[in-house]
This record gives structure tokens, sequence and C-alpha cells, in this order.
């Protein structure tokens, strides 16, 4: 799954398209490399498919993106209309990336401390 920055269009020409598209790899103990448990999808695979989400856009927070598309469409895409979906996905994609930006101070952390751990064990 993509990871993208928040951002209200689907424009590949927005900011920081390319910037973010880093995986959080899964250890074999099924937890993500900073320790927390994976969490659910909220719509399913087909769900998304029939609403032809972008396959970029298919993550924790493709259940406000749903309705925010479908709103876009409604209202022709007006840049005024629809902010209380635009806001609540935003937010979303936000809180999901500073989590995964936690996550990965985490595991930098920990695999820090084993280093240092190694070597005083071995000074020894």
């Amino acid at each position: 799954m993509i990871r993208r920055p928040p951002r209200s269009t689907l424009s590949s020409s927005s900011a920081a398209s390319d910037v973010y598209k880093r995986q959080v790899s899964t250890q074999s103990t099924g937890k993500t490399c900073g320790g927390m448990e994976p969490k659910e999808m909220k719509v399913s695979m087909d769900e998304m498919m029939a609403e032809r989400v972008d396959p970029a856009f298919r993550d924790y927070c493709a259940h406000l993106l749903i309705p925010l598309n479908q709103c876009r469409r409604r209202e022709w895409y007006l840049p005024w209309k629809c902010n209380p979906e635009r806001h609540a996905y935003e937010k979303c994609e936000f809180d999901e990336y500073m989590t995964r930006m936690k996550s990965n101070i985490a595991a930098k952390e920990l695999a820090r401390k084993e280093e240092e751990a190694a070597i005083a064990r071995a000074s020894k």
C-alpha cells in the first residue's frame, strides 16, 4: 500500500506527491516495525474498486475518501464545496502520517539501544 501525505487533490503534481511512498515493513510477529498492531481497514477492497478509488489512495482513510469523492462529483469539484468531508479526510491522513512517523522513531530508538547493548557486551 502506497502512503501519501495529506492533500485534497488527486493531481499527481501536488506537493510532495512522491515523498512519502514508503512502506512500514512487518516483522515475523505481525506487528509493524514500531511494535504497533496492524489496523483493520474500514472498507473492503471491493467497495473501493466499486467507487473507483485510485490504488494509491487505498489506505486506512479510504472510508473518508469515498464520501469526499462522491461529494466532489455531485458538486462539480467546486473548491469551496465539501469542506467538512475534505477536512475529515485530510485530518485522518495527517493522523496516519504522524502514527507512522512515531512508529519509525520508536523503531530507530529500539535499534539504537540494541546496538549500544551489543557494543557494551562486546567491550566486556
